[in-house]
């Protein structure tokens, strides 16, 4: 009877011990709640209980741009891949490689049944903010890259019978359907930029409206000996700040592609292999 006794005085006990432990726990006085988030509903930090449902991915300022694919604005979660961009779904190629020789043939000027080579090179690279003695007004967000286009004509073909050069296209890397063909002509301190043309490109999904491509006058000279020609032509284009899209495309006079650009075909669906795309990239 006394062993009974003994062993129902402790069962009684322990039950009285976890109660009270329970009534003292962590959250008595209430949760610690940790906020929703994407794929969490709001959770106490403590016990683990949880109070409503997640907040689900915010896609809806984030769709899918050339620089990035779709973005939860939310917690920066990503689903896909970015757009493709236009010269890559053609498997058009681009060169970036600042003073690289390029090696194009054109038919001569005064016998187009002959043809000599001109060496071209993109080079003298450098950023401005803007610059009032050319006449590059500033823009909140926008930078200007500045280059020169040089070319050297050395060969016997050209200096017996002159060259023709390239005809020069500006196209977005991004975006080329938009912009096929970019570009106003440029004297600079005397142009007003208000009269140029403006264009779009689309950065890290926003639009910058106000974009533009100047192509300076060519310079042309030989030397005394009338044995070298070497050209020069300087671009300025204003685009958003780090924007890595611009393309100058060199083509051939001559050349196929310059005869379906008369018949009225995208500069993009003529080029072929023997133009050269440059992208201009910061060095």
């Amino acid at each position: 009877m006394e062993r009974r006794i003994w062993i129902t005085i402790i069962t009684v006990s322990m039950t009285a011990v976890l109660t009270a432990c329970g009534e003292k726990g962590p959250c008595k006085d209430g949760h610690t709640w940790v906020e929703a988030t994407c794929t969490e509903p709001k959770t106490c930090s403590v016990c683990g209980a949880t109070e409503g449902e997640a907040l689900g991915h915010d896609w809806s300022e984030n769709t899918p741009n050339y620089h990035q694919p779709k973005t939860c604005s939310r917690c920066n979660e990503t689903e896909g891949d970015p757009l493709e961009a236009e010269f890559a779904k053609k498997g058009l190629a681009v060169e970036t490689e600042w003073d690289k020789e390029f090696t194009i043939t054109t038919p001569c000027y005064n016998d187009e049944s002959k043809t000599t080579n001109g060496k071209y090179r993109f080079s003298n690279f450098r950023i401005a903010a803007s610059d009032d003695a050319l006449g590059l007004e500033a823009a909140q967000g926008y930078e200007w890259l500045i280059f020169d286009l040089i070319c050297r004509y050395d060969d016997e073909n050209v200096r017996k019978y002159g060259f023709t050069g390239v005809f020069n296209a500006g196209m977005d890397y991004y975006d080329t359907y938009r912009n096929p063909d970019l570009g106003s002509m440029f004297e600079p301190g005397k142009t007003d930029l208000e009269t140029v043309d403006r264009f779009t490109v689309n950065y890290n999904g926003e639009d910058y409206p106000e974009c533009i491509f100047l192509w300076g006058e060519y310079t042309d000279g030989w030397n005394a000996e009338g044995t070298v020609c070497i050209s020069q032509h300087t671009i300025y284009i204003r685009i958003p700040t780090g924007y890595d899209g611009m393309v100058v495309s060199m083509i051939p006079n001559g050349s196929d592609v310059l005869d379906k650009l008369d018949a009225g075909e995208m500069v993009i669906d003529s080029l072929d292999d023997e133009c050269v795309n440059f992208r201009v990239i910061p060095e």
